[in-house]
């Protein structure tokens, strides 16, 4: 159950993240490479700016925590492999 969840949000993270970098390269397209410095061009780019930078926060704090989470899990995996391993040989 808890797998499903944490799979969701991993897949909502990632479209995050996807959706972030479109957005991005739409506006450095349109203001950087076609020089298309309108009013309209600005107007979204003043739009996109505030949510865009929060989801980037957003995106970067749930990769520390997933990273924090693995880095955690990873030692009591390994343990657990041990152990299975040795006793495994004991037995045989």
């Amino acid at each position: 159950m808890v797998v499903a969840g944490r799979r969701k949000s991993i897949a909502f993270f990632i479209a995050l993240g996807v959706l972030l970098i479109a957005v991005s390269l739409l506006l450095y397209v349109g203001w950087v490479l076609l020089d298309w410095r309108t009013g309209i061009l600005v107007f979204w780019a003043c739009c996109c700016w505030p949510p865009s930078s929060a989801g980037w926060c957003l995106n970067t704090t749930f990769l520390v925590r997933e990273s924090g989470a693995t880095s955690s899990t990873t030692p009591f995996i390994n343990a657990v492999t041990h152990e299975l391993k040795t006793r495994s040989l004991r037995s045989a």
